[in-house]
């Protein structure tokens, strides 16, 4: 994770991007608090949802440049979804980061369920 906001820093630096989202990160949820220090440290905001499996497989996360993009508020941090809200030049934007299950099941019916959590 640490080269990971080393190089989207580099990337924001260079103006090439100033959000990212991740999908199926594999983090801990155990390193929640590490992990937002490492982002605060390269002036990135972090929005993280963690896999609720045995391994941490999953999960799917949002970081912004605070300086383009600073943070307004967080809608989900969920399993499968980070979603935050964010205010890029005086106009509020809605971003989100959204990993769905590689179940043929599963996803159907997370797809279905998703409309909750991203509709106003």
């Amino acid at each position: 994770f640490l080269k990971f906001c080393q190089c989207v820093s580099r990337w924001v630096r260079d103006k090439e991007a100033h959000a990212v989202a991740v999908q199926e990160h594999n983090l801990h949820p155990k390193s929640k608090d590490a992990l937002t220090r490492v982002a605060d440290y390269y002036g990135l905001h972090l929005v993280i949802g963690f896999s609720t499996s045995s391994d941490h497989r999953g999960g799917a996360l949002l970081l912004t440049d605070e300086t383009i993009v600073p943070f307004v508020k967080e809608l989900h941090a969920r399993p499968n979804l980070a979603r935050a809200v964010y205010d890029y030049h005086g106009k509020e934007v809605d971003l989100a980061s959204v990993y769905a299950p590689s179940n043929a099941g599963k996803r159907l019916d997370f797809f279905n369920k998703l409309h909750k959590f991203i509709i106003k």
